[in-house]
């Protein structure tokens, strides 16, 4: 009987799918992303957390009427009228503002650019970071007084202790003052004195001084020395007459100045307002009085005050530098003291030489007094060898 041969057919067929099963190729590269599921249901809101705290009330607002006075068009145009007049004068300058930097101190500081001299004023000296040029807010203080009105017209009292008390030029006084105790440097007790440096004497511009009738040496005087009726015409000092109504943009109001310097012509109108002189034609009028009061440098005849001061300072000067103690060079060094030891009196006529050189107005803001003092100088040296 033959046997069957089924079961070495399924025997075969199973080797064969094993083997063809462990021969399989490589798996495939991934299929396309399917496309995004539809968004889930957004969740329930929460409940609303509790109320902070109320804020502080703030401060209730002026208005515009509180402005009004500052930035009205008058006052606009007013405002730009004083900016266009103080771009032509000297406290608008670079130069005065570089001079803040000299050794870095609120001693320049105070004087040479508005940040110091906001902080002098206020009690506190201190030197600005960033400065700037002595500008409007440097004498007014428009938004914390709500007005023009100047930051302090208080008394100010000199560095030899006199009290320049002259209304609104109180705040020019300031600065305008020579910063030196003429009493310190002359000791009553010395014969000789030193020049230290070419600088001797009042710092620049010391019009307080020459105005109040002070601040030079006085060779031993005890006599009050006489003022001109300028001292009590103006109740403002400076004021008055530096801002008298301005002619254009070059000459008076916030320029400061007296004389054009840039288109010629003097600010004559301030002499002639009331009360005043009447009918002045020129700064460098003759002095009234007699030939003994009024010819001052003595040459036989009564010249204009400021032919008379160039006269008398320049007779001073030849016989400075007759002395050595006064620098003939031209140049920077004009004018300068000489470095020595020299006779109190010779010493005391240089300072009194540079106060007069540099008060800056040819003996008009106290004629009286700055020619007594240079006619005293000149009295006072001693003989040449």
């Amino acid at each position: 009987m033959r046997k069957s041969g089924l079961p070495w057919i399924v025997i075969c067929v199973a080797i064969l799918g094993l083997v063809l099963g462990g021969c399989a190729g490589k798996d495939g590269k991934d299929g396309l992303a399917g496309l995004n599921g539809t968004n889930g249901t957004n969740g329930t809101d929460g409940d609303d957390g509790t109320d902070g705290d109320d804020g502080i009330n703030g401060i209730d607002g002026t208005g515009i009427a509180a402005c009004q006075p500052c930035h009205s068009d008058t006052a606009t145009f007013a405002v730009k009228a004083a900016m266009t007049q103080w771009n032509h004068s000297r406290h608008s300058s670079d130069a005065i503002l570089w001079e803040t930097n000299r050794g870095a101190t609120s001693w320049c500081a105070s004087c040479h650019n508005s940040e110091g001299f906001v902080a002098a004023v206020g009690g506190t000296p201190a030197i600005a970071e960033m400065p700037t040029p002595i500008g409007c807010r440097t004498c007014h203080a428009p938004h914390t007084n709500k007005n023009f009105d100047l930051r302090t017209t208080a008394a100010y009292t000199l560095k030899n202790a006199v009290v320049f008390n002259k209304g609104q030029g109180n705040l020019c006084a300031n600065c305008h003052h020579s910063r030196t105790d003429v009493r310190a440097a002359f000791p009553a007790d010395s014969i000789m004195l030193p020049i230290a440096n070419e600088r001797l004497g009042p710092h620049e511009g010391p019009q307080a001084e020459a105005y109040a009738a002070t601040g030079g040496y006085l060779f031993g005087r005890i006599d009050p020395m006489p003022k001109s009726a300028h001292y009590n015409a103006a109740a403002n000092s400076c004021v008055d007459c530096h801002m008298f109504k301005p002619l254009g943009t070059t000459v008076g109001g916030h320029t400061f100045s007296m004389a054009n310097e840039e288109e010629g012509g003097d600010n004559l109108a301030a002499c002639n307002q009331d009360d005043c002189h009447s009918s002045l034609t020129t700064f460098d009028r003759p002095t009234p009085g007699t030939l003994d009061e009024a010819d001052w440098d003595r040459d036989g005849t009564i010249e204009g005050t400021q032919t008379e001061f160039d006269g008398l300072l320049n007779q001073l000067r030849v016989a400075l530098v007759a002395r050595g103690a006064l620098n003939p060079e031209p140049g920077d060094l004009i004018d300068t003291s000489v470095p020595g030891r020299y006779p109190k009196n010779v010493v005391g006529a240089v300072y009194n030489f540079r106060l007069a050189l540099k008060e800056g107005s040819r003996g008009i803001h106290n004629t009286k007094y700055i020619m007594t003092l240079m006619r005293l100088s000149l009295e006072s040296l001693p003989p040449l060898p």
